[in-house]
């Protein structure tokens, strides 16, 4: 009786914050259309300031600075006067070709990676500003396929299940390492959510075990079932989160240690478990849609370059298949040569 009534009051007050957030959010918005002009130099202070404090890690803390080094050397001395409500599709595209042609520090061509990467941080940085009442609509949404920087197709490294099965019985000098990366293969979490991972993100609906996140790179839901394979690597609940790792230098170095003594010469970082999952799984039957749901994409393009990598894979399989039959083939030719008497 007790703890329903402590459920009740928590359930309360977090429909109260709730509504205070709302209040608040809606205020925000009221304050960025009675501001009127708003420059693109402070709303990105505030925008990268709003990001460190609830949103990404800093892999995109740093995509948001070379983001806006890139637009303040394309626009040059336009920048310090141009206001967020004068951003228009002919900006974007300014933006967009200069991404396509520019260069780096070396003098070497910036890469079609980076280039796509600081777009789409523009873009959504443009989308926040409509949210918050700066912009009626995003421009960037407008531009056309051939007149973004292109989004190259990047093979990505990945374990197949026998190398899985090789880490599975290599010893790690880190025990906690060893469950979160094969936990991260038979799951697909990225390092930032397994680091988060806590105890009572993992519920028994009968006989069925699953998982319920907030995933920190995108914000997005996610949850999905746990196999028993995946539940073997969860350990005994001591702390409150499942997988308390070493900082990311340490974490690396136990990777490259442990891999190597599996026999594995692939450069395996732990995002490599997730790409590992993915394969295994489209390997497995899968289907693409599937694949992109249980990896938390909000867009099923994200994973179709696994499907390129399951493709080599099959191209792979029929090019062993035709190997072995032209093998045996060549054998029983010489067999026939051998046996067979030739007239005299």
């Amino acid at each position: 009786m007790e703890n329903k009534i402590i459920t009740t009051q928590l359930k309360a007050l977090l429909l109260e914050t709730r509504r205070v957030l709302e209040l608040a959010d809606g205020l925000h918005r009221e304050a960025g259309l009675s501001r009127g002009k708003v420059s693109l130099n402070d709303y990105l202070s505030d925008y990268h300031q709003r990001n460190l404090a609830c949103r990404r890690g800093g892999s995109y803390d740093s995509m948001i600075r070379n983001m806006e080094k890139h637009l303040r050397q394309c626009l040059g001395s336009d920048f310090a006067a141009l206001s967020v409500s004068e951003i228009n599709t002919a900006l974007c595209k300014r933006f967009a070709s200069y991404l396509k042609q520019a260069v780096k520090k070396t003098g070497e061509p910036l890469s079609q990676v980076s280039a796509h990467h600081y777009f789409s941080a523009f873009r959504t940085m443009l989308g926040e500003a409509v949210a918050d009442g700066l912009l009626t609509d995003n421009p960037a949404t407008r531009l056309r396929k051939q007149e973004l920087p292109k989004r190259p197709m990047v093979m990505k490294t990945y374990l197949d299940a026998g190398e899985v099965a090789r880490l599975a019985i290599t010893d790690c000098r880190s025990e906690v390492v060893k469950r979160a990366f094969m936990f991260s293969c038979l799951t697909g979490l990225r390092l930032s959510d397994i680091r988060r991972l806590r105890w009572q993100d993992i519920e028994k609906e009968g006989d069925c075990w699953r998982f319920s996140i907030i995933m920190q790179k995108t914000q997005e839901p996610l949850q999905a079932k746990l196999s028993s394979e995946a539940r073997r690597w969860l350990g005994d609940p001591q702390r409150e989160k499942v997988f308390p790792l070493p900082v990311n230098s340490t974490l690396s170095r136990i990777l490259r240690q442990w891999t190597a003594a599996a026999g594995i010469a692939k450069n395996v970082t732990f995002h490599t478990a997730r790409h590992s999952y993915a394969t295994m799984a489209l390997s497995a039957g899968a289907d693409i849609y599937t694949i992109s749901k249980l990896l938390g994409h909000r867009s099923i393009n994200t994973t179709t370059v696994y499907a390129a990598v399951v493709d080599t894979q099959r191209d792979a399989a029929v090019d062993s298949v035709s190997s072995l039959l032209r093998q045996h083939l060549d054998e029983m030719t010489e067999s026939l040569l051998q046996t067979t008497p030739f007239p005299s």
